[in-house]
């Protein structure tokens, strides 16, 4: 799971203005793109990778990806809440994950350059994302796994 982040600036405000929209493919985000705004604090969150197999769906592996994923990704990244993220629904069992994480579509498939839907999740604070996680079994502070001898 990759997270990648827009930092609220005019540039990177339009880039997120322009996915949303539908005028911008997920490949024009690119890490060397936004690097420049890796140390800043960033508003908008575009979620790609998650790649579901079907015997994987609902199962601890899953949610230990999640928890490891997004654990990660809060103790790293300068999120500035309230946040928004986005995610393409690439297939149904994308698209069930995501709703299961109450996001909602934004865009249908067809009004997207991808051809995929994209979802959003509105975050008021950090308290609220985790709380949500945890009543879905996910838990983004998990211990750190023991060293192996």
């Amino acid at each position: 799971m990759k997270a990648r982040a827009s930092a609220k600036s005019n540039v990177t405000y339009l880039a997120t203005e322009l996915f949303t929209t539908g005028r911008l493919k997920e490949s024009q985000f690119s890490g060397r793109t936004m690097r420049p705004f890796i140390s800043g604090s960033a508003q908008f969150w575009y979620i790609s990778g998650i790649v579901l197999r079907p015997e994987l769906k609902g199962g601890r592996a899953i949610k230990i990806l999640l928890s490891r994923g997004v654990g990660c990704w809060l103790t790293k990244a300068h999120v500035h809440f309230p946040c928004q993220l986005f995610a393409l629904a690439y297939s149904e069992q994308g698209q069930a994950l995501l709703e299961g994480f109450d996001f909602f579509k934004l865009r249908n498939a067809k009004a997207m350059p991808d051809g995929a839907p994209l979802f959003a999740l509105q975050v008021s604070d950090r308290e609220q994302l985790l709380s949500s996680l945890n009543s879905r079994g996910v838990d983004a502070c998990p211990p750190a796994p023991e060293p192996s001898n």
